[in-house]
């Protein structure tokens, strides 16, 4: 459990919560074939409790990519591998499947996800009760060379199960590294989202506000990034 635990902090993709919401609240892990009598499958760790809660529930897919979100008041919303994106109970959500489509989508999906660490990230829309925004990389056959994509998930549907609405939407074609991070802006209502460029010391610079995204704006600082220092996770300093 203490591995699981560890390998779950470095690669969950997770949103940073203000004290007044608990958006981060469920976070989701495991992968098939679905055994609970030998604890083998999906696991949900469930902050609402304290100590966490976890239990088990029966996984769609595998995870690679991994990214959830919840309500402002830590109710499960959906979560996505990269590939498609699960409702709240567990079902494939209207026009969730086949995310970020192509080479990678294609060979990687069926068995893996979408092999990405941090390369995904749900962020509530500011302003539009319900609605929330998935980033998402794609990448080209060469491995390298990667577009970031954003689709709109509609939750106010009569069933509660939601929809995706303006699906693979190409936000930016630079190559970037799979090291997406966001932060509250200081007006407690909006989103500032980095994602640093792959091989230099750029950074790509996103706002999310009632008015939708903002940018992308590039700024240099520090040193140039090498193959080595792409392990990890990108984070914001909680001060």
């Amino acid at each position: 459990m203490k591995r699981s635990l560890l390998i779950l902090n470095l690669f969950y993709s997770f949103v940073v919560h203000s004290q007044q919401d608990k958006y981060d609240y469920n976070w989701l892990f495991g992968y098939p074939p679905n055994n609970p009598e030998a604890s083998f499958g999906g696991s949900i760790l469930d902050f609402n409790f304290s100590p966490p809660d976890t239990s088990f529930f029966e996984i769609p897919f595998s995870f690679d990519a991994n990214a959830a979100i919840s309500g402002q008041h830590g109710v499960l919303k959906f979560y996505t591998n990269g590939c498609e994106v699960i409702n709240w109970n567990h079902q494939t959500m209207q026009n969730g499947e086949n995310i970020s489509p192509g080479f990678y989508h294609d060979n990687y999906c069926e068995n893996d996800g979408y092999p990405l660490y941090q390369g995904v990230l749900i962020l509530p829309w500011p302003g539009h009760n319900g609605y929330y925004y998935l980033f998402h990389m794609k990448y080209e056959e060469d491995g390298y060379n990667s577009q970031i994509l954003y689709s709109i998930i509609n939750m106010n549907t009569v069933d509660n199960q939601g929809v995706v609405e303006e699906k693979n939407q190409v936000l930016i074609n630079t190559p970037l590294t799979d090291m997406f991070t966001a932060v509250r802006h200081g007006n407690g209502r909006d989103w500032w989202i980095v994602m640093p460029k792959r091989a230099s010391n750029q950074y790509v610079i996103l706002l999310l506000s009632p008015k939708g995204i903002e940018g992308p704006h590039i700024i240099e600082i520090g040193e140039v990034w090498n193959n080595q220092d792409w392990a990890g996770q990108a984070v914001f300093s909680p001060d």
